[in-house]
């Protein structure tokens, strides 16, 4: 059973009724209906199924496809809510259309389904409707949010490779340790003190992990889940958690800047050529920063150019761009041409991104390698050498 909250105008007057029902869509609902929230309560936003970002992108692709083909705004979304069979992505659509046939706003219909579709949708609707440039502005998002897709598919494939074989590796720790070495252990308890140092270190580390493997277990899974916990809920806490993925990590942090920024630049070039004010632009592309650290950087430059400072001061002022990009800027700037060197700097993150990502996977190949060689070689020594001394001490 699911409760909504309606809120609805009868006899001039603003009303709210609180539903229960398995599916709205089929009951009796009031007159002059100016919105419809869905309330979840925690447990239900625990177990919900969450829609993927391809099915975001897909919905949004073909209501684009449709408004491109010059059908109206409400028949593109009545006929996409007739043919969705996502329940979630239903609800979206129903709020939608009651909000087109109320005259409510549609960032604000859609903003209690903001952990759904995301922040973008939102944002772009607003600029639409503020500026009555729908198909242009729907247009806009599906780049957006292709391009966001793309990356996250890129990421995810590059965190496929180690993520494996730091399962591989654990695997092979755990085989050994449970299964190989006590066939040879009986063996090596012979020697007592005279065993190799190899031979030694492998059985006292089995020994660990034999015996607080569950407990280490259950304290990593302890901590994550307390660090989420805290970067869900403290602002201070998530803040140091994003400037630490971005600036300290090896080989991991140059590729989520690169990620976040050419996305970021892109949202700004894009606004820029449906002719909107560099200030518009920068203001909705700084909402769609995913990292608290970088968009503090964001609010600054904002901040200094409203107050009337050049925006290569500003932009300067963050310490996070480099010489040539600040150069772009700068030359945008002076000659009244931000939309082309912005367009520029985007191209620029976008390179540097995928090098970023290539030098990401290659460097974390060998990593990975000599570790897994390291073991290998390690368990190897441990159970032979033992045997080695034995057959020479059996020839003498």
């Amino acid at each position: 059973m699911k409760t909504y909250k309606i809120t609805y105008q009868e006899k001039g007057q603003i009303k709210t009724l609180v539903l229960e029902s398995e599916n709205i869509h089929r009951e009796s609902l009031p007159l002059n209906i100016l919105s419809i929230i869905p309330l979840r309560t925690k447990n239900r936003q625990l177990f919900q199924k969450r829609v993927s970002s391809s099915e975001v992108l897909a919905l949004f692709n073909e209501l684009n496809i449709m408004l491109q083909a010059n059908i109206l705004f409400n028949d593109a979304v009545d006929i996409l809510y007739k043919n969705t069979h996502n329940p979630q992505l239903k609800e979206v659509l129903f709020s939608l259309l009651h909000a087109l046939q109320n005259g409510q706003e549609l960032n604000t219909a859609l903003q209690p389904y903001e952990k759904i579709i995301g922040s973008l949708p939102l944002v772009f609707l607003k600029i639409a409707q503020d500026n009555g440039n729908l198909k242009t502005i729907m247009n806009s998002l599906v780049l957006v949010l292709k391009r966001k897709q793309h990356n996250k598919e890129t990421l995810n494939a590059a965190l496929r490779y180690p993520l494996v074989l730091s399962v591989a590796l654990l695997f092979l720790t755990l085989f050994s340790f449970y299964f190989v070495i006590p066939k040879f252990e009986h063996l090596f308890l012979q020697y007592e003190s005279n065993l190799p140092w190899a031979t030694q270190g492998l059985l006292n580390f089995k020994y660990f992990i034999h015996h607080y493997f569950l407990y280490i277990f259950a304290g990593i899974i302890g901590v994550f889940f307390l660090l989420l916990s805290q970067y869900q809920s403290n602002h201070f806490f998530k803040y140091k958690i994003d400037k630490w993925t971005v600036l300290k990590i090896p080989l991991l942090s140059r590729v989520l800047f690169y990620t976040h920024f050419q996305l970021f630049f892109l949202c700004v070039t894009i606004l820029l050529n449906d002719k909107y004010t560099f200030q518009t632009a920068f203001l909705n592309a700084k909402v769609l920063m995913g990292n608290n650290y970088l968009k503090a950087k964001l609010k600054v430059i904002n901040q200094q150019i409203q107050s009337g400072k050049p925006i290569l001061f500003a932009f300067e002022n963050t310490k996070l761009f480099d010489d040539f990009v600040l150069r772009l800027i700068s030359v945008g700037e002076q000659s009244n041409s931000l939309n082309i060197t912005i367009n520029e700097v985007e191209k620029i993150y976008s390179k540097r991104m995928e090098k970023a990502f290539k030098s990401f996977a290659t460097n974390i190949e060998p990593i990975f390698f000599i570790l897994i060689s390291t073991f290998i070689v390690w368990l190897m020594l441990a159970i032979f050498m033992p045997i080695w001394n034995l057959s020479d001490a059996m020839n003498m």
